[in-house]
């Protein structure tokens, strides 16, 4: 996440909140109340099983 480096620790706390909404699937909520099709950005699909990847995009 891009954040002026005067304000780190802003960075580390949107990087945790945003990371919360992604595994749990809320990012997707969130973007489908807005008429927006999400889709789990490749840094996660790295790491996230096909199961978690299907719940956080709404498949499941």
């Amino acid at each position: 996440m891009a954040i002026k480096h005067t304000h780190r620790q802003l960075g580390y706390a949107l990087e945790a909140i945003v990371d919360r909404l992604v595994k749990t699937g809320q990012m997707n909520e969130l973007m489908a109340r807005n008429n927006i099709q999400y889709s789990v950005p490749g840094y996660y699909r790295d790491f996230l099983g096909e199961q978690a990847i299907a719940k956080a995009e709404g498949e499941l």
